[in-house]
């Protein structure tokens, strides 16, 4: 079983729909997948309940119950566990990040999203986790991306090569209780959160 934690921060990084959006891909590949949804605003809860599929399985889990919802995905033979995390979580951050494999990074391409990154990056570092930075929200062909990944590579910051772009079609599956996988199979916001699915399974 594979543990990855989708942490950041700050809000609107895109946590929650990086961590619905990769769930529903790693459905489609057959992987058993359960959601931890770790944040109060509930946000991979209200989600799944406008579905009609039954996967990927979503919970709402306390941060301090975490441990034991991941012990109980193990027992229950699920493959991958995504724990959705809230903003600015403070102590229970590192909670939070303690069982996780890999700590997914989402941030913006800009200045104050870089910032908060750090922060996370510390985060990751009390937990001794490993970590991969996520450039997520893009506006499509921005030069803010080549820059902000340049920032990254240049600090030793390990960043995804798949960007997740603002494209309707991701905001459009979600409010139909879907995700790109399923809304627009072929289209490029579903490649994009393929291939960064491949780099977490990696």
């Amino acid at each position: 079983m594979k543990i990855v934690s989708v942490q950041s921060q700050k809000g609107g990084a895109g946590k929650s729909t990086i961590t619905v959006h990769l769930a529903t891909a790693a459905v489609a590949r057959g992987l058993s997948v359960r959601i931890l949804d770790s944040d109060a605003q509930k946000s991979a809860v209200l989600w799944a309940s406008m579905r009609e599929a039954k996967t990927p399985e979503v919970l709402h889990c306390e941060p301090t119950k975490l441990l034991a919802a991941v012990e109980k995905a193990r027992h229950d033979g699920i493959g991958l566990v995504i724990i959705d995390s809230p903003p600015n979580a403070g102590p229970d951050a590192v909670d939070i990040a303690a069982p996780a494999d890999l700590i997914l990074i989402p941030c913006r391409p800009g200045v104050f999203d870089v910032s908060a990154v750090k922060r996370t990056i510390d985060i990751a570092g009390m937990a001794k986790k490993p970590f991969l930075v996520v450039l997520s929200a893009c506006p499509p062909r921005a030069p803010e991306i080549a820059k902000t990944r340049a920032a990254f590579e240049a600090a030793g910051v390990p960043v995804a090569v798949a960007e997740i772009e603002t494209r309707r079609a991701m905001d459009r599956a979600l409010q139909y209780g879907e995700s790109v996988i399923e809304f627009e199979p072929e289209g490029e916001s579903a490649k994009q959160i393929n291939q960064l699915l491949a780099e977490v399974l990696a």
